[in-house]
């Protein structure tokens, strides 16, 4: 953490984190306040300031104004040989974004300043649980498509075809046997609910488990690594089994 009051104390400060992390390999945050920020982009302390950001994992700066974001950027962009991003959602991000060799804006609550200033403009979105950013589908689009139409459509087909509690001729000599459908007792919205609960808990419990069992990479013989398309495989394949076990009963 970088919260000094002074230039003197702020490039004391950088020192010491460079003598103490510049020769380990190990993840190190930085944080630097605002008002440090200020003195560490200060033309003699500019160089060790970039060079400590550059040791660090994370590298968050507290209460920025805009002029400091995009001194910031500028500073990369001078500093480094690579393309430097800038990515904001309010009327503050502005400069950083223009200053950015390449500009997002975020369109959201915040406004469409940013957007209207970056190079691309995305919607305002939230992270999911486990995937995080990704988009992939967790399934290979075969089996996907087979899924979709083998195993969904099929199984309910299969079963209002030949599925039946009594022959036909047991059927017309008893109707009171129709009661059973007259009145709902065999698919009410009781059971509904049910089925639906016991699916979700069903469903949790087996992706949950096959995360725990593939997240840290599982080896393979041949020294292949099972990628996530494995693990989808997997957690499509036990509820199969489950619905098979489920209709036997």
């Amino acid at each position: 953490v970088i919260g000094e009051k002074s230039a003197e104390e702020t490039a004391n400060k950088i020192n010491i984190y460079l003598d103490n992390f510049a020769n380990k390999k190990i993840k190190i945050s930085l944080i630097v306040s605002g008002e440090s920020l200020n003195y560490a982009l200060m033309k003699q302390y500019k160089m060790q300031f970039l060079h400590l950001a550059s040791l660090s994992s994370t590298v968050i700066c507290c209460r920025c104004s805009p002029a400091q974001k995009a001194a910031v950027v500028k500073a990369l962009k001078n500093w480094s040989d690579g393309t430097v991003l800038a990515i904001g959602d309010g009327a503050n991000d502005v400069a950083m974004i223009q200053e950015a060799d390449i500009g997002v804006g975020i369109s959201g609550e915040e406004g469409l300043q940013a957007s209207l200033a970056a190079d691309y403009s995305i919607a305002q979105f939230f992270y999911e649980f486990h995937t995080l950013f990704a988009d992939s589908v967790i399934m290979d689009s075969w089996s996907l498509v087979m899924f979709n139409i083998f195993f969904t459509s099929w199984p309910p087909l299969a079963i209002g075809i030949w599925d039946r509690l009594f022959p036909f001729e047991v059927m017309i000599d008893y109707p009171a046997l129709y009661h059973l459908s007259q009145n709902s007792e065999g698919f009410s919205l009781k059971a509904y609910f049910i089925w639906a609960f016991t699916g979700l808990v069903h469903a949790t419990v087996i992706s949950l488990i096959a995360y725990q069992t593939f997240k840290n990479d599982v080896i393979w013989y041949n020294g292949r690594v099972a990628n996530y398309y494995v693990m989808g495989t997997v957690i499509n394949i036990v509820p199969l089994e489950k619905e098979n076990l489920f209709l036997t009963k």
